[in-house]
């Protein structure tokens, strides 16, 4: 947040309200959303006595979740007009990226480094005269930027074609937030069913850690009649179910060696589509059960694929479950119960 009048102090109660407002954006726009990994949050943070708000997020495989958070930042640029916002990926300046056919030849990868902001909606740029002489060092620092935008405001650059290009991602917004999830029906135990009522973005973690899975992880998978699994294949229900699409396509496109405990209840399956049901359950089944033991299991799932806060609310949620009574009703859940053959 750039303004003179303002001590850090104010600064910091103002950046407080961006905060505010950001997470009464996500709650409008986002509600049931589910993310491929990280979700869109705003830290409030302080350097060489420079405060300002700063987010982090893994977004996997899901370029969507990128360019929806590019989208929640753009918002709130219109809301607060003394905010400044620079965002990069592992590319740099991707939104320059997106518009490099209109480009001028003057901007390369070199000397853009902290020269693109988002301000009031629009992409400015500041101009090749400033910091001429250290570009081969990769473009302006923080300070250099924030100055310049403090004291030549007006000299910063605003070309339509760039920002058409750059947000061009972003055209069908906000209604292409819904529009990357999909439902599918899957057949799972009761007990996860529940867990997945509680809170629908736990498939994502789980979806992760079977994409991610490795020999470790599949060690207690290898029997399935293991009483220390925390979701039997056993008491199943149909749950229509809600996933990021790529999520869904990660977790259907891969070959995976049916559990012998699964074998009998995909091969004796009434039809194609109850069988898909069940293979896309056991999938998410077996997903959940790498992502629970990997605390103390693989730790390239343990990275990459839910953090410690998520498993410990995922073992109290089946804690939870496990104190409910048994043969409760499942019209609760939303679930239909599949009947015993």
């Amino acid at each position: 947040m750039i303004d003179p009048n303002l001590s850090n102090l104010e600064i910091r109660a103002q950046l407080r309200k961006v905060q505010a407002a950001a997470a009464a954006l996500c709650k409008e726009l986002l509600k049931d959303f589910i993310w491929q990994r990280d979700d869109f949050s705003l830290d409030l943070k302080q350097e060489d006595s420079l405060s300002f708000l700063q987010g982090r997020t893994n977004f996997g495989d899901s370029v969507e979740d990128e360019w929806l958070i590019v989208y929640l930042l753009r918002e709130l640029s219109k809301q607060f007009l003394q905010i400044w916002i620079r965002v990069v990926d592992s590319d740099g300046e991707f939104l320059l990226v997106e518009a490099a056919d209109v480009l001028p030849k003057w901007i390369t990868p070199e000397v853009m480094k902290n020269r693109v902001w988002i301000s009031d909606g629009k992409v400015m740029i500041i101009p090749k005269e400033l910091g001429k002489d250290n570009a081969s060092a990769g473009g302006l620092t923080v300070a250099d930027a924030l100055a310049f935008i403090q004291k030549r405001g007006t000299a910063l650059l605003h070309v339509p074609a760039i920002e058409s290009g750059a947000y061009y991602r972003m055209r069908k917004y906000p209604a292409q937030i819904q529009d990357s999830l999909h439902r599918g029906l899957i057949t799972i135990p009761r007990k996860l069913a529940y867990i997945l009522h509680q809170k629908a973005a736990y498939i994502s973690p789980a979806v992760d850690a079977f994409y991610l899975r490795d020999p470790i992880a599949l060690r207690p998978l290898r029997n399935l009649e293991s009483p220390k699994l925390l979701f039997p294949p056993e008491d199943f229900v149909s749950v229509s179910t809600k996933f990021t699409k790529i999520g869904f396509a990660q977790l259907k496109g891969q070959d995976f060696e049916t559990p012998r405990a699964w074998t009998a209840l995909i091969g004796n399956a009434p039809s194609v589509f109850s069988q898909t049901g069940y293979q896309m359950g056991m999938k998410v089944t077996c997903g959940f059960e790498m992502l629970m033991i990997s605390q103390n299991g693989s730790p390239k799932l343990m990275t990459r694929a839910g953090s410690t806060s998520t498993l410990t609310i995922l073992k109290e949620s089946c804690q939870e479950k496990a104190t409910r009574t048994e043969g409760e009703s499942p019209q609760g859940l939303g679930i239909r119960q599949l009947r015993k053959t």
